[in-house]
């Protein structure tokens, strides 16, 4: 039985092979065509059928799919007869070597070949234009046959970034004097150099940059040093001749000098500056009871209007406290968890009191005066005081 090739409709992709189409060309003259010679209505190619010659293999010439049908969806074969070993190969250099073996399927009594290109094969060649033909083995009744070359361009890796801690800081108060780290996860970046952009008059420009390494880079973001600034800042990654550019959603971050406060902001920056000088200070209504809230894994703190003397002193040295507490907390890999559990036991309480407790006596030991009625707590003796001297000296109780 003659050895036949038609093509059918498109295949789809395929996991994360990429399916591609090539054109088969005839490298032996075919045989006279023997009196009950046949033409396949499907392919239009005329075989041979004389079982008392050797079968050689012709084919329908290929060459007007785009490349993009090629990409994207390929053209399956299918494979009349027994048929020998199918492999594609590539050319490298002026070698041609296997670049994978097509599997031949049975389906509906007809047998399949689709052609891949490997995953492992694209990611290798990304980028790069590469010549690739298909090659099959002889067999009893058929001959080997080898078709023509396809010269196909291989899509690049597609880079992204994952993700950004840019993302945390956007919608905040950045402080103007703090040097912030930043980072983000890359795919397909490697040793790539990652540019932290800041968009300045309409353009972006690179303010840090690092290489990419285990998948992350991270570098030290540069702030307008001015009372307060509006900017939108991204990750950029260059494309390469084997992977495409990308870059990060923007982030809208808003940064504040707290040395260049004036008026309330800046006596509340002159109470705690000692131990909190590179904090931003939100000024809000009086609402909710509060006379200030910390925003805990930040460097910001909110004080309500219309404080005074000493209270405005206790409020903001307290939410200066809980500051410092995070940063007690997270030394060497410790955790606020523990921090609490430890704060609990010292001041004999539970939940979140502990670190209130602890935080008033922190700002006692700061300078401010205990309030009745105000605070949490007006007992800091003993190990409760000594708990908030260690806070205030960045020691764990």
């Amino acid at each position: 039985m003659a050895l036949r090739l038609r093509f059918l409709r498109p295949a789809v992709w395929r996991g994360a092979a990429l399916v591609l189409a090539l054109p088969v060309s005839t490298l032996a003259a075919p045989p006279a065509l023997a009196a009950d010679a046949q033409l396949d209505p499907a392919s239009k190619v005329r075989v041979a059928a004389s079982p008392s010659q050797p079968k050689v293999s012709r084919t329908t010439p290929f060459g007007t799919a785009s490349r993009a049908t090629i990409l994207g969806q390929g053209t399956q074969l299918w494979i009349e007869g027994t048929g020998g070993r199918v492999t594609l190969e590539r050319k490298s250099g002026a070698r041609w070597v296997t670049a994978a073996s097509l599997g031949v399927t049975l389906q509906n009594g007809r047998r399949y070949a689709t052609v891949r290109v490997p995953a492992a094969v694209a990611d290798s060649l990304a980028g790069r234009t590469v010549e690739f033909r298909i090659k099959a083995a002889a067999t009893p009744t058929t001959s080997a046959w080898t078709s023509g070359a396809q010269r196909l361009t291989l899509p690049k890796r597609t880079t992204k970034v994952v993700s950004s801690t840019l993302a945390n800081l956007s919608g905040s108060i950045v402080s103007a004097v703090k040097t912030k780290r930043v980072s983000a996860s890359f795919m397909n970046a490697e040793g790539r150099t990652a540019a932290l952009q800041r968009k300045v008059n309409g353009s972006w420009r690179t303010v840090a940059s690092a290489k990419v390494r285990g998948a992350i880079a991270t570098v030290k973001m540069p702030v307008p040093a001015s009372a307060r600034a509006v900017s939108s800042y991204r990750w950029a990654v260059s494309a390469t001749a084997a992977a495409s550019a990308a870059n990060s959603g923007t982030a809208k971050i808003v940064t504040e000098n707290p040395r260049k406060y004036t008026g309330y902001k800046g006596v509340l920056h002159r109470q705690i500056k000692a131990y909190c000088p590179n904090t931003v200070i939100q000024i809000h209504s009086r609402t909710g009871g509060y006379a200030g809230l910390a925003y805990i894994g930040t460097d910001q703190i909110a004080i309500v209007s219309g404080l005074s003397g000493n209270f405005r002193k206790l409020a903001a040295l307290h939410e200066c406290a809980h500051l410092r507490q995070y940063a007690v907390a997270t030394k060497r890999g410790a955790s606020w968890e523990q921090l609490k559990a430890r704060l609990n036991k010292i001041y004999g309480t539970s939940g979140n009191l502990g670190m209130e407790m602890n935080a008033t006596c922190t700002a006692k030991a700061m300078g401010a005066s205990l309030i009745k009625g105000a605070g949490y707590t007006t007992n800091c003796s003993g190990a409760r005081g000594r708990a908030g001297a260690a806070i205030k000296a960045g020691r764990t109780p």
